[in-house]
Protein backbone atom coordinates (compact mmCIF):
# COMPACT_ATOMS: atom_id res chain seq x y z
CA UNK A 1 0.00 0.00 0.00
CA UNK A 2 2.80 2.28 0.70
CA UNK A 3 4.91 1.54 -2.26
CA UNK A 4 1.32 2.30 -4.60
CA UNK A 5 0.88 5.57 -2.54
CA UNK A 6 4.80 6.79 -3.12
CA UNK A 7 4.26 5.86 -6.78
CA UNK A 8 0.97 7.81 -7.73
CA UNK A 9 2.63 10.51 -5.26
CA UNK A 10 5.21 10.97 -6.98
CA UNK A 11 2.93 10.96 -10.77
CA UNK A 12 1.13 13.68 -10.17
CA UNK A 13 3.65 15.63 -8.53
CA UNK A 14 5.94 15.10 -11.75
CA UNK A 15 2.64 16.11 -13.42
CA UNK A 16 2.14 19.26 -11.13
CA UNK A 17 6.27 20.24 -11.96
CA UNK A 18 5.77 19.69 -15.96
CA UNK A 19 2.37 21.84 -15.66
CA UNK A 20 4.30 24.69 -13.75
CA UNK A 21 7.07 24.69 -16.25
CA UNK A 22 4.85 24.84 -19.20
CA UNK A 23 2.93 27.81 -17.42
CA UNK A 24 6.32 29.71 -17.04
CA UNK A 25 7.80 29.16 -20.04
CA UNK A 26 4.42 30.15 -22.05
CA UNK A 27 4.68 33.94 -23.51
CA UNK A 28 2.95 36.73 -21.68
CA UNK A 29 -0.62 37.35 -23.44
CA UNK A 30 -0.32 40.89 -25.07
CA UNK A 31 -2.54 43.90 -23.84
CA UNK A 32 -5.49 44.66 -26.25
CA UNK A 33 -4.60 48.52 -26.73
CA UNK A 34 -1.64 51.11 -26.08
CA UNK A 35 -2.64 54.48 -26.58
CA UNK A 36 -0.23 57.03 -27.99
CA UNK A 37 0.12 60.97 -27.51
CA UNK A 38 2.38 63.58 -28.40
CA UNK A 39 3.12 67.10 -26.15
CA UNK A 40 0.24 68.80 -27.15
CA UNK A 41 -2.03 66.97 -25.00
CA UNK A 42 -0.36 69.14 -22.02
CA UNK A 43 0.18 65.86 -19.85
CA UNK A 44 3.66 65.69 -17.67
CA UNK A 45 4.86 62.33 -17.52
CA UNK A 46 2.92 61.59 -14.04
CA UNK A 47 -0.40 62.47 -15.21
CA UNK A 48 0.38 60.21 -18.42
CA UNK A 49 1.21 57.17 -16.27
CA UNK A 50 -1.86 57.65 -14.02
CA UNK A 51 -3.40 57.74 -17.31
CA UNK A 52 -1.93 54.78 -18.38
CA UNK A 53 -0.83 56.36 -21.53
CA UNK A 54 2.11 57.12 -23.39
CA UNK A 55 3.73 60.74 -24.79
CA UNK A 56 6.30 61.28 -26.97
CA UNK A 57 8.09 63.97 -26.56
CA UNK A 58 8.33 67.45 -29.11
CA UNK A 59 11.50 69.47 -29.72
CA UNK A 60 11.24 73.22 -28.35
CA UNK A 61 14.05 75.73 -30.05
CA UNK A 62 14.90 78.93 -27.99
CA UNK A 63 17.01 81.29 -29.46
CA UNK A 64 18.63 78.76 -31.79
CA UNK A 65 19.21 75.99 -29.09
CA UNK A 66 17.07 72.67 -29.10
CA UNK A 67 15.18 70.59 -25.72
CA UNK A 68 12.77 68.53 -25.47
CA UNK A 69 9.60 69.63 -23.93
CA UNK A 70 8.79 67.68 -20.68
CA UNK A 71 12.59 66.54 -20.38
CA UNK A 72 15.12 68.79 -20.36
CA UNK A 73 13.30 72.38 -19.71
CA UNK A 74 10.83 72.75 -17.45
CA UNK A 75 7.72 75.25 -18.25
CA UNK A 76 8.77 77.61 -15.51
CA UNK A 77 11.61 78.36 -17.47
CA UNK A 78 10.35 78.32 -20.38
CA UNK A 79 8.17 80.72 -19.17
CA UNK A 80 11.28 82.85 -18.15
CA UNK A 81 12.68 82.50 -21.38
CA UNK A 82 9.51 83.96 -23.07
CA UNK A 83 9.20 86.89 -21.21
CA UNK A 84 12.81 87.70 -21.61
CA UNK A 85 12.08 88.04 -24.92
CA UNK A 86 13.67 84.86 -26.45
CA UNK A 87 11.98 83.68 -29.71
CA UNK A 88 10.48 80.07 -29.67
CA UNK A 89 9.46 77.75 -32.43
CA UNK A 90 8.67 73.93 -31.95
CA UNK A 91 8.50 71.35 -34.27
CA UNK A 92 7.26 67.90 -34.65
CA UNK A 93 8.07 64.84 -32.81
CA UNK A 94 11.66 62.94 -34.30
CA UNK A 95 10.25 60.26 -36.34
CA UNK A 96 13.04 58.01 -35.27
CA UNK A 97 11.64 58.44 -31.69
CA UNK A 98 8.01 58.16 -32.76
CA UNK A 99 8.80 54.94 -34.69
CA UNK A 100 11.07 53.42 -31.77
CA UNK A 101 8.28 53.94 -29.47
CA UNK A 102 6.11 51.99 -31.48
CA UNK A 103 7.78 48.97 -32.14
CA UNK A 104 8.76 48.32 -28.34
CA UNK A 105 5.05 49.09 -27.08
CA UNK A 106 4.24 46.41 -30.19
CA UNK A 107 5.92 43.66 -28.00
CA UNK A 108 3.87 44.45 -25.48
CA UNK A 109 0.43 44.92 -27.16
CA UNK A 110 -1.76 44.13 -29.84
CA UNK A 111 -2.63 47.49 -31.34
CA UNK A 112 -1.54 51.34 -31.16
CA UNK A 113 -3.77 54.15 -31.04
CA UNK A 114 -1.80 57.54 -32.11
CA UNK A 115 -3.70 60.80 -31.44
CA UNK A 116 -1.99 63.79 -32.26
CA UNK A 117 -2.25 67.73 -32.16
CA UNK A 118 -5.18 68.60 -35.40
CA UNK A 119 -3.74 67.96 -38.35
CA UNK A 120 -4.48 71.57 -39.20
CA UNK A 121 -2.42 72.81 -36.51
CA UNK A 122 0.97 70.33 -37.27
CA UNK A 123 2.20 68.17 -39.91
CA UNK A 124 2.32 65.53 -37.03
CA UNK A 125 -0.87 63.34 -38.18
CA UNK A 126 0.13 63.59 -41.85
CA UNK A 127 3.52 62.18 -41.16
CA UNK A 128 2.38 59.58 -38.58
CA UNK A 129 0.05 58.49 -40.83
CA UNK A 130 2.35 57.71 -43.45
CA UNK A 131 4.72 55.69 -41.10
CA UNK A 132 2.12 53.65 -39.49
CA UNK A 133 1.60 51.80 -43.07
CA UNK A 134 4.36 49.65 -42.35
CA UNK A 135 3.25 48.26 -39.30
CA UNK A 136 0.65 46.31 -41.44
CA UNK A 137 -2.94 47.43 -39.50
CA UNK A 138 -1.46 47.44 -36.31
CA UNK A 139 -1.33 50.86 -35.78
CA UNK A 140 -3.77 53.84 -36.03
CA UNK A 141 -3.72 57.56 -36.35
CA UNK A 142 -7.06 59.34 -35.06
CA UNK A 143 -7.01 63.07 -36.23
CA UNK A 144 -8.88 64.63 -33.66
CA UNK A 145 -9.33 68.27 -34.68
CA UNK A 146 -7.58 69.06 -31.16
CA UNK A 147 -5.22 70.06 -29.15
CA UNK A 148 -4.16 70.56 -25.38
CA UNK A 149 -6.43 69.66 -22.54
CA UNK A 150 -9.52 68.65 -24.64
CA UNK A 151 -7.32 65.85 -25.39
CA UNK A 152 -7.26 64.62 -22.03
CA UNK A 153 -10.81 64.34 -21.96
CA UNK A 154 -10.71 62.25 -25.53
CA UNK A 155 -8.34 59.90 -23.91
CA UNK A 156 -10.38 58.87 -21.28
CA UNK A 157 -13.62 58.46 -23.71
CA UNK A 158 -10.64 56.01 -25.98
CA UNK A 159 -10.41 53.86 -22.75
CA UNK A 160 -13.54 52.95 -22.02
CA UNK A 161 -14.12 51.95 -25.36
CA UNK A 162 -11.42 50.04 -25.53
CA UNK A 163 -12.43 48.76 -22.04
CA UNK A 164 -15.70 47.50 -23.63
CA UNK A 165 -14.21 45.49 -27.08
CA UNK A 166 -13.87 48.37 -29.11
CA UNK A 167 -10.60 47.85 -31.26
CA UNK A 168 -8.03 50.69 -32.31
CA UNK A 169 -9.79 50.89 -35.88
CA UNK A 170 -13.03 51.51 -34.69
CA UNK A 171 -12.11 53.69 -32.13
CA UNK A 172 -10.25 55.77 -34.46
CA UNK A 173 -13.31 56.24 -36.35
CA UNK A 174 -15.65 57.13 -33.91
CA UNK A 175 -13.08 59.96 -32.63
CA UNK A 176 -12.93 61.88 -36.21
CA UNK A 177 -16.62 61.33 -36.79
CA UNK A 178 -18.32 61.69 -33.26
CA UNK A 179 -15.76 64.02 -31.86
CA UNK A 180 -16.28 67.75 -31.07
CA UNK A 181 -14.34 69.55 -29.22
CA UNK A 182 -14.12 73.56 -28.73
CA UNK A 183 -12.03 76.00 -26.94
CA UNK A 184 -11.96 79.94 -26.35
CA UNK A 185 -8.66 81.96 -25.42
CA UNK A 186 -7.65 84.72 -24.48
CA UNK A 187 -4.00 85.85 -24.49
CA UNK A 188 -2.63 88.17 -22.43
CA UNK A 189 -1.26 89.99 -25.52
CA UNK A 190 -0.17 89.68 -28.97
CA UNK A 191 3.46 89.39 -28.55
CA UNK A 192 4.15 85.88 -28.38
CA UNK A 193 1.64 84.55 -31.80
CA UNK A 194 3.48 87.53 -33.52
CA UNK A 195 6.57 85.78 -32.64
CA UNK A 196 5.23 81.96 -33.22
CA UNK A 197 4.42 83.55 -36.52
CA UNK A 198 0.34 82.90 -36.20
CA UNK A 199 0.04 86.68 -37.14
CA UNK A 200 1.42 89.33 -38.79
CA UNK A 201 3.51 91.59 -36.82
CA UNK A 202 1.88 94.71 -37.82
CA UNK A 203 -1.44 93.75 -36.39
CA UNK A 204 0.28 92.93 -33.49
CA UNK A 205 2.37 95.91 -32.95
CA UNK A 206 -1.23 97.99 -33.79
CA UNK A 207 -2.72 95.62 -31.33
CA UNK A 208 -0.50 96.23 -28.52
CA UNK A 209 -0.70 99.75 -29.05
CA UNK A 210 -4.50 100.09 -28.87
CA UNK A 211 -4.77 97.56 -25.87
CA UNK A 212 -6.66 95.24 -27.50
CA UNK A 213 -7.79 91.84 -25.86
CA UNK A 214 -7.71 89.41 -28.67
CA UNK A 215 -10.03 86.35 -27.71
CA UNK A 216 -9.44 83.37 -30.27
CA UNK A 217 -11.47 80.75 -30.59
CA UNK A 218 -10.22 76.65 -31.21
CA UNK A 219 -13.04 74.77 -33.25
CA UNK A 220 -12.49 71.93 -35.40
CA UNK A 221 -8.88 71.91 -35.22
CA UNK A 222 -8.21 75.61 -36.03
CA UNK A 223 -7.45 78.92 -34.42
CA UNK A 224 -9.44 81.81 -35.29
CA UNK A 225 -10.52 85.05 -33.93
CA UNK A 226 -13.61 85.30 -32.12
CA UNK A 227 -13.63 88.78 -31.15
CA UNK A 228 -11.63 91.81 -30.06
CA UNK A 229 -12.27 94.20 -26.98
CA UNK A 230 -10.49 96.77 -25.15
CA UNK A 231 -10.33 95.25 -21.23
CA UNK A 232 -9.08 91.71 -19.81
CA UNK A 233 -12.71 91.80 -18.34
CA UNK A 234 -14.79 92.04 -21.12
CA UNK A 235 -12.31 89.34 -22.79
CA UNK A 236 -13.08 86.36 -20.76
CA UNK A 237 -17.05 87.69 -20.41
CA UNK A 238 -17.00 86.91 -23.96
CA UNK A 239 -15.21 84.05 -23.98
CA UNK A 240 -17.23 82.71 -21.12
CA UNK A 241 -19.94 83.35 -23.30
CA UNK A 242 -19.22 82.00 -26.46
CA UNK A 243 -18.00 78.58 -24.75
CA UNK A 244 -21.59 78.48 -23.29
CA UNK A 245 -23.50 79.04 -26.31
CA UNK A 246 -24.87 75.40 -26.97
CA UNK A 247 -28.48 73.96 -26.23
CA UNK A 248 -27.81 71.18 -23.90
CA UNK A 249 -24.53 71.72 -21.70
CA UNK A 250 -25.16 68.26 -19.64
CA UNK A 251 -23.77 66.71 -23.25
CA UNK A 252 -20.21 68.28 -22.58
CA UNK A 253 -17.43 68.46 -20.06
CA UNK A 254 -16.21 71.28 -19.23
CA UNK A 255 -12.77 72.74 -18.27
CA UNK A 256 -10.84 76.13 -17.54
CA UNK A 257 -7.17 75.80 -19.21
CA UNK A 258 -4.54 78.45 -17.87
CA UNK A 259 -1.04 79.10 -18.43
CA UNK A 260 1.70 80.36 -16.44
CA UNK A 261 0.38 82.37 -13.29
CA UNK A 262 -3.06 83.25 -14.07
CA UNK A 263 -6.04 84.24 -11.51
CA UNK A 264 -8.37 82.14 -12.67
CA UNK A 265 -9.96 81.47 -9.39
CA UNK A 266 -13.10 84.60 -9.45
CA UNK A 267 -13.81 83.20 -13.35
CA UNK A 268 -13.71 79.50 -12.74
CA UNK A 269 -16.20 80.45 -9.98
CA UNK A 270 -18.60 82.31 -12.26
CA UNK A 271 -17.95 79.75 -14.62
CA UNK A 272 -19.13 77.03 -11.88
CA UNK A 273 -21.86 78.73 -10.97
CA UNK A 274 -23.49 79.24 -14.60
CA UNK A 275 -22.75 75.36 -15.35
CA UNK A 276 -23.82 74.20 -11.28
CA UNK A 277 -21.06 72.25 -10.97
CA UNK A 278 -17.20 72.03 -10.15
CA UNK A 279 -15.10 72.50 -13.57
CA UNK A 280 -11.26 70.92 -13.44
CA UNK A 281 -8.33 73.58 -14.20
CA UNK A 282 -5.96 71.85 -17.04
CA UNK A 283 -2.33 73.62 -17.21
CA UNK A 284 -1.63 74.59 -21.13
CA UNK A 285 2.18 73.56 -20.96
CA UNK A 286 5.16 74.18 -23.23
CA UNK A 287 4.18 73.05 -27.26
CA UNK A 288 0.87 74.73 -26.80
CA UNK A 289 2.34 78.15 -24.28
CA UNK A 290 4.89 78.56 -26.74
CA UNK A 291 1.84 80.25 -29.61
CA UNK A 292 -0.69 81.52 -26.63
CA UNK A 293 2.20 82.78 -24.19
CA UNK A 294 2.35 82.82 -20.52
CA UNK A 295 -0.86 84.29 -19.20
CA UNK A 296 -3.66 82.85 -21.60
CA UNK A 297 -6.61 82.06 -19.42
CA UNK A 298 -9.45 80.09 -21.60
CA UNK A 299 -12.43 77.67 -21.09
CA UNK A 300 -13.01 74.42 -22.94
CA UNK A 301 -15.99 71.89 -23.77
CA UNK A 302 -16.09 68.33 -25.44
CA UNK A 303 -18.62 66.61 -26.49
CA UNK A 304 -19.44 63.06 -24.50
CA UNK A 305 -18.87 60.27 -26.75
CA UNK A 306 -22.59 57.47 -26.99
CA UNK A 307 -20.67 54.37 -25.71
Amino acid sequence: MNKRFHVLYFHYAWKSLQHAVIMTTMPTPKQKLAIVLDSSSDLSNEEASQLGVYVIRMPLTVDGKQYLEGTNITDEELIALMKGGSVITTAQPPIGALLSLWTKLLEEYQEILFIPISSKLSGTCSTAAAAARAFEGRIFVADCLSACAPIQVLVRFAKQLSMSGYGAEEIKYKIEQECSTYAVIVPETLTYLKRGGRIKPAVALLGNLLQIIPILKVDQGEIDVLGKVRTVRKAYHQAMEGILNVDDRDQYEWMVVVAGTVDYEPWKAEFEQILGHEVPVRKIRAIVMAHTGPGTLGFARVHKFSL
